[in-house]
């Protein structure tokens, strides 16, 4: 999609994370951070898109980014958690080719949280 041409890059403080942002014109209109964990899993953060900008495929431009750089580094597993209202992001991921998993990570298993995850192997 032609939006992802506007992709920036931002390397966050630590070196763990690598921020992507979605430009419209200079901007932001939606972002999303692969953060490296141990064990070679990567983890989804950050997913935001402007709610003006929303029905774009923005988030979901954002998404392949983040599995291609994770692929890139020889990352085996995607993994993200999200809240329980927000079904137009388990759109995002389920198209995407995640599956809803358990907890994740040291995240809590918690009534609010809906955790995906996605095999690179």
């Amino acid at each position: 999609p032609e939006h992802c041409s506007h992709m920036t890059v931002e390397q966050m403080a630590d070196n763990d994370t690598t921020v992507f942002i979605a430009r419209d014109n200079g901007l932001a209109i939606g972002c999303g951070a692969l953060k490296r964990h141990d064990g070679a899993v990567g983890e989804v953060k950050r997913m935001y898109t402007r709610p003006s900008h929303r029905g774009q495929k923005i988030g979901a431009g954002i998404v392949e980014r983040i599995e291609a750089l994770a692929r890139d580094e020889g990352l085996k597993r995607l993994v993200l958690e999200t809240g329980d209202r927000h079904p137009a992001a388990w759109t995002v991921y389920e198209r995407a080719g995640f599956s809803r998993c358990g907890p994740v990570l040291d995240y809590p298993d918690s009534g609010w949280s809906v955790f995906y995850e996605k095999s690179l192997a």
